[in-house]
């Protein structure tokens, strides 16, 4: 299921028109500096489209740059409900990864309730 979500985030059209346009407003705002003409970013930075905010906090980079590929293809790009179910799944799988590497630090820890402390277990 994880492997699914991979493979369709490589080969979804819509996936790569919206990296394309990430890519070029990095490369915009970035203009000359070193950062500036990138051919590529990690994927994890279109998450953080949503943290840049318009002048009024209405819109985000990430809200303004659906629009503009939706605008300038005359098509939808970004649709609400298309494969949630694969992303819900991958959520759940990477949720369920890290408690279990969590485990064994957590055998490894006494967790005290009756004070902020965690104490050590000697073995």
């Amino acid at each position: 299921m994880f492997e699914k979500l991979l493979v369709k985030t490589k080969t979804d059209g819509n996936i790569k028109v919206m990296m394309e346009y990430a890519l070029a407003a990095g490369n915009y705002m970035n203009g000359q500096s070193a950062r500036g003409g990138a051919y590529g970013f990690k994927f994890d930075m279109m998450e953080k489209l949503a943290d840049v905010k318009t002048t009024d906090n209405k819109n985000n980079l990430l809200m303004y740059l659906i629009q503009k590929a939706e605008d300038d293809l005359k098509r939808e790009v970004v649709q609400a409900d298309e494969n949630l179910d694969d992303i819900e799944q991958a959520g759940i799988y990477l949720i369920n990864l890290s408690q279990n590497s969590f485990n064994p630090v957590n055998s490894r820890f006494e967790w005290n309730q009756e004070k902020p402390k965690i104490c050590w277990k000697s073995n």
